[in-house]
């Protein structure tokens, strides 16, 4: 079930790093917030944008009490983290 479900965040939040890369792509620069995107930040279980630094960013999901689901744009990968 959990593989299940990190792969459902994953499929998520990659529909978002394509937006933010998108973007980079266009404006040769990160955007400030989700709502550069055209997107609604929520209070969901929707995908979290991160502004690192200016080549860097963050997105993730919050899986539950203290656990998240992290995507680095620097490593381009997805982590679990506590």
């Amino acid at each position: 079930m959990q593989c299940r479900e990190n792969k459902i965040y994953e499929d998520e939040g990659q529909v978002l790093i394509d937006k933010i890369e998108r973007y980079r792509s266009i404006h040769k620069r990160l955007p400030n917030n989700i709502e550069s995107l055209g997107e609604e930040e929520t209070m969901s279980n929707d995908p979290y944008y991160e502004q690192v630094d200016s080549n860097t960013y963050k997105v993730y999901f919050c899986m539950g009490f203290d656990a998240y689901k992290v995507y680095s744009s620097k490593d381009r990968k997805w982590t679990n983290e506590r």
